[in-house]
């Protein structure tokens, strides 16, 4: 009895592992890259909304490789998002005071996806605080657009572009399930 006991346990716990092994198997990370241009401003400080190019979901690769499609996918979160300062070469993020990043594609409501309402003096890249909610209707739309809302003190002479790094996590269906 006691070792049908003993296999009993082995059993399950193999099935239970196997699941999720499986599981693991089609959750992956892909990035997206992209950049804006927060526009010189004199002699008033800027307030406003400025759009990124409308950017096309660039994980059909990424799900290639992990066996699976956008189709499949059925949850897409936001972990990482780093913005870096390309130009002017010798600025930094000084002249930011705030900035909120939402995502919006047709048909769908926008969505706060990161904030930074205290901006880290003199660098040129930092990363900002990632809001914990479901982005797979926007990751399957095809493409999207992020929308920034900054919030300036300082007056900018010139304009200043800034690369967007994003980082989700997938977590897609196995192909045929």
């Amino acid at each position: 009895m006691k070792k049908i006991t003993f296999l009993s346990f082995i059993l399950v716990s193999f099935l239970i592992s196997s699941c999720d092994t499986l599981d693991s198997l089609t959750q992956f990370y892909y990035d997206e890259e992209t950049s804006f241009t927060i526009p010189g401003q004199a002699p008033t400080l800027f307030l406003g909304d400025i759009s990124t190019p409308a950017m096309q979901s660039s994980g059909s690769q990424e799900f290639e490789n992990n066996n699976s499609n956008v189709n499949l996918v059925e949850s897409c979160k936001l972990t990482e998002l780093t913005l870096t300062l390309t130009a002017p070469q010798e600025a930094n993020f000084d002249f930011l005071n705030e900035i909120s990043i939402y995502i919006e594609a047709d048909g769908l409501s926008k969505k706060l996806i990161a904030t930074e309402t205290n901006v880290p003096a003199g660098v040129n890249t930092f990363s900002l605080e990632t809001q914990d909610v479901e982005l797979v209707e926007y990751i399957k739309a095809g493409s999207y657009t992020l929308t920034t809302d900054v919030t300036t003190d300082k007056i900018l002479s010139q304009d200043h572009t800034v690369n967007v790094y994003s980082k989700f996590f997938i977590d897609a269906k196995i192909l045929g399930q």
